[in-house]
């Protein structure tokens, strides 16, 4: 869209979540930790990159967790742009839920009390000697880099994680902490 003289700092900055990868095809937690992309997850990434190339983006932000950058690698590849490491962009931290499966996990009153404070509930546990954080924990982290994304006036590309996608949507689009919850990001969407 081009830009107005009344808002000149007009970003446009798209998001998408990172392929499918092999935790989160067998439904385990997986912000902190890692695992590879899926086929279906590297045939997602083309896509996304294939589709990214009705776009000029300026630059490319990626997260650090491995996932995230296989994607964009992937989509730098195919648009012929480099990307750059954010890592305010990491996934939530899931604490000692990291690599659970979800079904072992939902129907627990712990489960309970995260589903029904789905924005403020700090995952229980530490991984990897990193405490379990909240989406708000996330939001706060990710504040600095939405406020200068926002003043921005070149277009961007972000790929990370579904929390993440939640937080821009609560951040740009300013949804409730119920939208928060309801929001779903397929892969590399």
């Amino acid at each position: 869209p081009p830009r107005s003289t009344l808002f000149p700092y007009t970003t446009l900055f798209r998001s998408a979540r990172h392929g499918e990868t092999i935790s989160g095809s067998e439904e385990r937690f997986e912000g902190y930790s890692d695992s590879p992309l899926t086929e279906r997850g590297k045939r997602q990434a083309e896509l996304l990159g294939n589709h990214c190339r009705k776009f000029t983006f300026s630059s490319i932000l990626a997260s650090p967790r491995g996932r995230s950058l296989a994607t964009a690698s992937i989509v730098s590849k195919i648009i012929k742009r480099q990307f750059e490491v954010n890592g305010r962009l990491a996934e939530v931290c899931y604490g000692s839920w990291e690599t659970m499966k979800r079904d072992t996990i939902s129907g627990t009153p712990l489960w309970r009390r995260r589903e029904e404070n789905y924005f403020i509930f700090r995952h229980p546990g530490v991984y990897m000697n990193n405490q379990g954080e909240s989406y708000a924990d996330l939001y706060d982290r990710l504040l600095p880099l939405f406020s200068a994304l926002e003043k921005n006036s070149n277009d961007v590309l972000v790929i990370a994680h579904a929390g993440v996608l939640r937080c821009a949507r609560k951040y740009f689009e300013k949804i409730n902490d119920v939208d928060f919850k309801d929001s779903k990001f397929p892969n590399s969407t």
